[in-house]
């Protein structure tokens, strides 16, 4: 039985799975991706705003404006 099961054994071949990539070397790509598509200019996309001002009420209560 033991020389049947190391026959069966030899037969079976398991597929080859590719590892799952980590976080840090999915930030690598990303940052890469991103690097190279800029290529040192400004993107046109992002635009920086302004900070709401907050105003405080008599009785202590923050409002935003």
């Amino acid at each position: 039985m033991a020389k049947r099961r190391a026959e069966r054994a030899e037969a079976f071949v398991a597929p080859f799975e590719e590892a799952v990539p980590t976080v840090e070397e999915k930030r690598h790509r990303k940052r890469t991706a991103l690097e190279s598509e800029m290529d040192g200019k400004e993107p046109d996309g992002i635009v920086k705003g302004k900070k709401k001002k907050k105003k405080h009420r008599q009785d202590g209560v923050l409002e935003a404006s």
